[in-house]
């Protein structure tokens, strides 16, 4: 009976899982569509692309290849019209949308695009959060000692703006470098830095 009835709480406890993930990504899959509705009917050329660009990014890990085409459109037209920011912001949304995929490699050439263009126009946090990306691309590849050199150099970014939310996600990441390469001292020191200043804000 013991038995049966924990298995019957385990079986419980999935469905329940299991609906509520599908529930959410009905709840994502309608905000897309909405905001593709609005960004086909508008004629504000840079709104039309920050909307192209927040539909990239939502369709990250639902839609890889949805996300890369919504990405690509808002390259084209922002390059249309000469929109640094909107060109730097696509092809980050591009890169993070070919990190799950066979092309990967696609994603660090972007990645580095978007840093370039960021650089360009004195964008710090963008350029922050390219880094940060970058490093972590590195991380997924195995490639531990370039990852940490870039996500170091993110953190000096976030720490010039005193961006506590930045500071706090690039040390959980360098944890999860040295964790995977079980130095569990220092992954645990880059930890508890996180966590204090996530507690910070």
């Amino acid at each position: 009976y013991y038995h049966m009835r924990t298995l019957f709480i385990y079986i419980l406890i999935f469905h329940i899982f299991f609906l509520s993930s599908i529930q959410a990504q009905r709840t994502i899959q309608e905000k897309l569509d909405s905001l593709t509705k609005i960004s086909d009917t508008c004629s504000d050329f840079q709104k039309k692309i920050q909307l192209l660009n927040k539909i990239t990014f939502g369709y990250y890990g639902i839609d890889n290849a949805k996300g890369i085409e919504f990405g690509t459109r808002a390259l084209e037209l922002a390059q249309q019209i000469d929109f640094k920011e909107g060109i730097a912001d696509a092809y980050n949304g591009l890169a993070t949308n070919y990190m799950n995929t066979i092309e990967k490699q696609k994603a660090l050439e972007y990645f580095q695009k978007a840093f370039d263009i960021n650089t360009e126009i004195n964008n710090l946090k963008g350029q922050a959060n390219n880094l940060g990306n970058i490093g972590m691309y590195y991380y997924d590849v195995g490639e531990f000692s370039t990852s940490l050199d870039f996500l170091f150099r993110s953190i000096k970014i976030f720490e010039l703006l005193n961006d506590k939310t930045g500071i706090a996600n690039q040390l959980g990441a360098i944890g999860n470098v040295y964790s995977d390469q079980k130095n569990f001292i220092k992954a645990i020191y880059y930890d508890s830095l996180a966590l204090l200043k996530f507690q910070e804000l």
